[in-house]
């Protein structure tokens, strides 16, 4: 650490790195078979293009809800909070696609 840190900013940095997660702390799954795979590739890629489609069409009713100043505000805040549920699941289907795809 350079010499114009402060207590303070050393602490921070001692509890981020004492926080943060090394990879040899997470149990390991064990490989799964070739084929096995393969079928479970293509569920996860058909799920991710049905997803992605879906987001889309949330989208735009929210923008669509958004500018209609007839709609409740609790309405618009609903369908976006759905929003952001559905996009934090296509995340996961991402990182699930690229877990099986390795």
């Amino acid at each position: 650490m350079d010499s114009s840190s402060t207590p303070l900013q050393d602490d921070y940095r001692n509890n981020f790195l004492n926080d943060t997660v090394c990879v040899t702390d997470v149990p390991m799954v064990p490989p799964v078979q070739t084929t096995e795979r393969r079928s479970g590739l293509r569920e996860v890629i058909e799920e991710v293009v049905r997803t992605a489609q879906a987001i889309q069409r949330e989208e735009e009713s929210v923008h669509e809800m958004i500018h209609d100043h007839t709609v409740d505000l609790v309405r618009a805040i609903r369908a976006n909070a759905k929003l952001k549920e559905m996009k934090a699941y296509l995340s996961g289907l991402k990182f699930q696609l690229l877990r099986q795809s390795q």
